[in-house]
């Protein structure tokens, strides 16, 4: 989330996050979250010194029970990123 999607290519991936919301209204939380990755070549390329790390803050609307509204600000090494989502909860 703190950078741009298809930023980082290549055959293989690897990615991971975590992030911690709480209820903070009826109809809103608030969140943390940090994403890291890496794309190789091959599997065996990967490497601990090559993830990239993004990290930020999230608020969650709730105007109806599973279909939020998020709005995240995302932060990296290159870039902040302001991003908002229509997605569903499944």
């Amino acid at each position: 989330r703190g950078l741009d999607d298809f930023r980082f290519l290549d055959k293989s991936a690897i990615s991971f996050g975590a992030e911690y919301r709480f209820r903070v209204w009826t109809h809103m939380d608030w969140g943390f979250f940090v994403d890291e990755g890496q794309v190789a070549a091959q599997p065996g390329d990967f490497g601990w010194s090559r993830f990239h790390t993004g990290y930020g803050v999230r608020s969650v609307f709730l105007p109806k029970p599973n279909y939020p509204v998020s709005i995240d600000l995302g932060h990296s090494r290159e870039k902040w990123i302001l991003s908002f989502n229509l997605n569903r909860n499944f």
